[in-house]
């Protein structure tokens, strides 16, 4: 999924009024607890950080988790940190992942997407010069790895592999899946569709997106 680069105050630099940085918003779930937040998409931080605040708005001991000290992050200063284990939902994408993120008070610190949880998650590509960036779930890479052998079957069966592309793609941005369900309806009569894609999705560790599949095949 893409997403354009957002105008934030250039706090760094007085001569300049406005920076574009790659902001995403982000859905944090603990317990039954959540908060909607806006995070820079930061490839050079160790870990997701977020506010204490936030922490605190999820019902969070904040202080209660393992203490990790964090170096350059305020104007070059270590901000101690604390960790906890929480979820989090990227916007446009309907799944959720675990992640252990670290909370503090530091005024500098108002949401981080870092390497560990988000970018060992989620593949990022950075096209500045274009103002966007691209977000692409593990699950997808996955699903376009399927083997040679995966792709002449379907292609036996006449079914192209966009149509699983996109299958996964109305998913992972929980569009509706109108469209690939009267897709499916056209193959159910004597072809072995489900048994091709299941196998596929199967091998791939699609247990979510296996499980979708067959209900549409029914419900078609």
């Amino acid at each position: 999924m893409k997403f354009r680069y957002r105008k934030t105050p250039d706090d760094t630099d007085p001569s300049k009024r406005w920076i574009a940085r790659p902001i995403l918003q982000v859905r944090l779930y603990y317990g039954r607890n959540h908060q909607d937040i806006h995070c820079l998409v930061d490839s050079g931080a160790d870990d997701c950080l977020f506010h204490t605040s936030v922490g605190e708005v999820l019902g969070i001991d904040v202080q209660a988790g393992r203490m990790k000290r964090f170096a350059g992050i305020a104007a070059g200063h270590s901000v101690d940190a604390y960790m906890h284990a929480i979820q989090m939902q990227i916007q446009g994408f309907s799944d959720k992942i675990d992640i252990e993120a670290a909370f503090t008070d530091s005024d500098w610190v108002s949401g981080i997407l870092g390497q560990s949880g988000f970018f060992d998650n989620y593949r990022v590509t950075f096209e500045r010069f274009r103002g966007r960036f691209e977000v692409t779930s593990r699950a997808r890479l996955r699903l376009s790895n399927i083997s040679l052998v995966h792709r002449q079957d379907l292609e036996e069966y006449g079914i192209r592999e966009s149509f699983c592309f996109g299958l996964a793609r109305s998913f992972d941005s929980i569009q509706p899946a109108t469209h690939y369900r009267l897709s499916l309806t056209r193959f159910m009569d004597g072809n072995p569709l489900i048994l091709v894609l299941s196998k596929l999705l199967n091998e791939g560790d699609f247990g979510l997106l296996r499980h979708k599949l067959l209900n549409l095949a029914v419900e078609g």
